[in-house]
C-alpha cells in the first residue's frame, strides 16, 4: 500500500504500473533476508530475545511474501487491468482465498512431515546407524519441498514449518553423531547458498539484458520501504507490549527496524517475471536495494548491536552455572528458557567414590557467556547441560573465614571445611608450583589447627598460615583481600553439584 501510494504521487509511473504491479512489487520487496543479520548477531552474542525476534519476523515474512506474490500473480492473470489502476473486488476476494488456502495447506504438509520424521527417529533403531539416520533426516526434509511443489503449493513454506517441527522434536531424537553431522551439513549448505546467491546478484547487475534503470523509482522505493518498515515494526511492538510480561525495549525495536535487509528472496521473486517494462524496473530496483542494504546497513547493525546491553543471554541466575567432574556446566532449564543453540553433544564418565565407580552420562554442549551483575567481569566458556546445579548444599564450620564471608554477603555452598574454600579456587590465581607449595602449607596448618593440644601447636598453626599467605602474596593473591573484595564486587556464588 505504501508503494502504491508513492506511485500515485509520481505521475510518470502512473501509466507504467498497474494496481496489480504495485501489489506485486510491495509483496516481493517486503521479503527480508535474516541470514546476514543473524550471522552478525551470532558473532556478537546478542540478546537471545532479539535474535529470536529478528529470526521469527524475517522467516515468517519471507513465507508470507512468497505465498502473497503467487496470489497476486493469480489475481493479475485472471483480471488483468492493462495499465488501469481499477480495483476488482471479486478478484481481490479470490486472491485472499488463494493466499489462505496455499499457506494453510503448505503449513499442514510441512508440519505432518516434520512430525513423521520425529516419530520415525523416536520409535525405530535408526540411531544405531548414524549415516542412514542423517541421510533420512536430510532426504525427508527435501521431500517436504518436493511434495508441496508437486501439489502446486509453496515448497519453501512447507520446508519452514517442517524445519520448526524437526528442530523441536526430531533433532533431539537423533544420535550424537547424527546431530553433529546434520548440523554441519546444513551449515555448509547455508554458507554455500548464501555466497552463491549474492555472487549471482552482483553478476546479474552487469550481465542481465533486461535491466530498466529509473533513478526516480529507486529513490521512491527506498523511501517506501523505510516508511513501510517503520509502520510495521513500531505499531506491532506497541501492541505486543500491551500483552507481554517481558516488554520489547525500544533499542530492540530500533534493531528490528534496521534489520530489514532485502536479500535473496526478494531478488528471486523479482526475477521470476520480467516480461513487461514494469517488471524489468522492479528487478533492477530490487537488485539495487539488495546490494545497498546488505553492504551498508549491515555495518549499522554491527555498530548498533555492539551498544550497551546487547549481549546475549544476560540474566540474573544464582544457580545458572557450576563446575565439577572435569567440565563446566550450565543448568538445562536455563539454556532451554534462553533458547541457546546446541553446539554438539558428548558423553562424559563421571567418577564416583574416588574413581572406583563411574557413571557415563550424555550432555548437550553450549557456548555460554557469563558476566557479573555489575557488567565489569565477563568470560565465555563451553558448558555441558546439567538438570540440577547446587543439589547438595552444606554449611561452613564456624571460624574466621566463615565470618568474613558472611560479612561480605558471599554465599558458599557444598563446602565442608575452611581449607576447601581456598583449595577450590586457588589454582586459577597462582601457578602450579606455588599452588603445590601453598596446599602443602595449608594442609599442615589446618591439620595442626584441628588437633591442637598445646600453645606450641597453636603457634605452629599460626606460623603455617602466615607462610601460606606470604606465598600467595608472591603470586599476587592475598587470601583475606580476595574473599572480602573480589567475591563482593563480582557477586559470585560458589557452588558444586
Amino acid at each position: 500500500s505504501v508503494v502504491y501510494s508513492f506511485v500515485l504521487l509520481v505521475s510518470p509511473f502512473y501509466n507504467i504500473f498497474s494496481f496489480a504491479d504495485c501489489l506485486s512489487f510491495g509483496a516481493l520487496i517486503s521479503a527480508t533476508d535474516p541470514v546476514t543479520v543473524l550471522a552478525i548477531f551470532n558473532d556478537l552474542q546478542v540478546d537471545v530475545n532479539l535474535y529470536a525476534l529478528v529470526f521469527g519476523e524475517s522467516v515468517l515474512n519471507d513465507a508470507v511474501a512468497i505465498v502473497l506474490t503467487g496470489a497476486i500473480a493469480n489475481y493479475a492473470s485472471l483480471y488483468h487491468s492493462g495499465g488501469d489502476s481499477a480495483f476488482e473486488f471479486a478478484a481481490f476476494v479470490k486472491s485472499i482465498g488463494s493466499f489462505v488456502s496455499l499457506f494453510t495447506l503448505s503449513f499442514l504438509i510441512g508440519s505432518l512431515m516434520g512430525c513423521l520424521t520425529a516419530i520415525l527417529t523416536k520409535f525405530t533403531r535408526l540411531h544405531d546407524y548414524p549415516l542412514l539416520e542423517s541421510s533420512l533426516f536430510f532426504l525427508m526434509s527435501y521431500s517436504t519441498f518436493l511434495m508441496a511443489e508437486t501439489a502446486e503449493l509453496t515448497g519453501i513454506v512447507a520446508v519452514l514449518f517442517c524445519g520448526i517441527c524437526q528442530a523441536h522434536y526430531t533433532y533431539n531424537n537423533l544420535s550424537a553423531d547424527s546431530q553433529v553431522r546434520t548440523k554441519q551439513i546444513f551449515e555448509l549448505l547455508n554458507f554455500m547458498a548464501e555466497n552463491f546467491i549474492f555472487c549471482y546478484i552482483g553478476v546479474s547487475m552487469f550481465t542481465f539484458p533486461l535491466h530498466r534503470w529509473n533513478l526516480g523509482f529507486i529513490i521512491i522505493s527506498f523511501l517506501a520501504i523505510a516508511i513501510g518498515r517503520a509502520a510495521n515494526i513500531y505499531p506491532l511492538c506497541f501492541l505486543l507490549n500491551c500483552g507481554r510480561k517481558y516488554k520489547i525495549p525500544a533499542k530492540f525495536q530500533h534493531m528490528l527496524f534496521f534489520s530489514g535487509l532485502r536479500g535473496a528472496m526478494a531478488f528471486a521473486l523479482a526475477i521470476r517475471n520480467t516480461v513487461s517494462e514494469s517488471k524489468q524496473i522492479m528487478l533492477t530496483t530490487t537488485s539495487v536495494i539488495v546490494i545497498v542494504t546488505v553492504s551498508d546497513i549491515r555495518h549499522c547493525d554491527r555498530d548498533h548491536s555492539q551498544g550497551k546491553g546487547s549481549q546475549r543471554g544476560w540474566v540474573s541466575e544464582g544457580t545458572g552455572t557450576g563446575t565439577g567432574s572435569q567440565a563446566s556446566y550450565v543448568a538445562t532449564g536455563l539454556v532451554k528458557r534462553l533458547r541457546y543453540p546446541v553446539r554438539g553433544s558428548m558423553e562424559l564418565a563421571h567418577s564416583l567414590f574416588g574413581g572406583v565407580v563411574t557413571k557415563t552420562r550424555k550432555h548437550q554442549t553450549y557456548k555460554v557467556r557469563v558476566a557479573s551483575l555489575s557488567g565489569d567481569y565477563a568470560w565465555q566458556l563451553e558448558a555441558l547441560d546439567e538438570p540440577v546445579i547446587c543439589a547438595k548444599v552444606a554449611g561452613i564450620p564456624r571460624g574466621s573465614v566463615a565470618e568474613e564471608l558472611k560479612t561480605a554477603k558471599v554465599e558458599v555452598t557444598d563446602i565442608q571445611s575452611q581449607d576447601q574454600i581456598f583449595k577450590e579456587h586457588l589454582k586459577s590465581f597462582v601457578g602450579n608450583k606455588q599452588y603445590d607449595e601453598v596446599t602443602r602449607i595449608l594442609d599442615r596448618s589446618f591439620y595442626v589447627d584441628n588437633s591442637v593440644t598445646s600453645h606450641e601447636d597453636v603457634d605452629m598453626a599460626s606460623n603455617f598460615k602466615k607462610q601460606a599467605c606470604e606465598v600467595m602474596k608472591k603470586g599476587h593473591f592475598e587470601l583475606r583481600e580476595w574473599h572480602m573484595s573480589f567475591f563482593k564486587k563480582k557477586k559470585i556464588v560458589l557452588c558444586q553439584f
